[in-house]
């Protein structure tokens, strides 16, 4: 496991207010921890990041470090900050920072496919994130742009699995591809839910893989269960009555 070695900033992004860190593999990553994501949070992340990157997206490379309570009580930012739940010593979610990469913004749209605005979309509907917000005023979009690529990579998934509501198909960055999704031809549709059935069958090695830590943790309330049926369901067909 990889360990953290140094904390080099707070970030201000996001409510979780992630760290950002070196590692012992000389890379540096964007790091969430219990205290600030709680456990439920660090879950999401690993599942949907793991269903994400076998869906086909680009997404930072990531994996679980552990840090120590010697480099937390040593680092001094924190006393000049505004967090409030403090890490402690433990497993974290470590996102490695992508090199030549920006923040998405509107420009950014018409330089994505549309078959590839099309994907985003239905894999947001289907895992239900409505955290994928951008608009002319702004948003969180959690995306970055790869200059280098010429493509995106998708990222913070801790408000996954909570119900979509009508909000979701009016600020979606790519809330112009419902149409197309909408009218998407039953042989189209079939690809896409022989794909959403193809990762739900791996569900269970996605939950195995996530550290056992954080499904231990005090805080862990998810129904997986549950999780896992919402998704079933909606590969078998009843992802498209959520376009309505």
């Amino acid at each position: 496991m990889l360990e953290i070695i140094s904390i080099e900033s707070i970030t201000q992004q996001g409510q979780t207010q992630p760290l950002f860190c070196k590692a012992d593999d000389d890379c540096f990553y964007f790091v969430k921890y219990l205290e600030g994501a709680t456990a439920n949070g660090l879950v999401k992340e690993w599942i949907c990041g793991k269903m994400a990157q076998e869906f086909g997206f680009n997404v930072p490379y990531f994996q679980p470090a552990y840090i120590v309570q010697s480099l937390i009580n040593s680092y001094p930012g924190f006393a000049k900050s505004n967090v409030i739940n403090l890490p402690k010593e433990g497993v974290v979610f470590a996102s490695q920072k992508v090199d030549f990469a920006q923040d998405f913004s509107v420009s950014n749209i018409n330089l994505v496919p549309v078959e590839k605005q099309q994907d985003l979309l239905v894999f947001d509907l289907w895992i239900r994130n409505d955290d994928r917000n951008l608009t002319s005023q702004g948003g969180n979009v959690n995306l970055l742009w790869s200059v280098e690529n010429s493509d995106f990579y998708v990222f913070d998934h801790n408000l996954a699995f909570d119900e979509c509501d009508d909000g979701f198909l009016r600020t979606h960055v790519f809330r112009k591809s419902t149409g197309e999704v909408y009218d998407l031809d039953l042989c189209m549709r079939n690809d896409y839910e022989l794909k959403l059935q193809k990762l739900v069958q791996k569900w269970d090695n996605y939950v195995s893989s996530c550290p056992k830590e954080w499904l231990e943790a005090d805080d862990f309330s998810l129904n997986l269960e549950k999780m896992y049926n919402d998704l079933l369901e909606d590969a078998n067909g009843a992802i498209w009555k959520r376009l309505l």
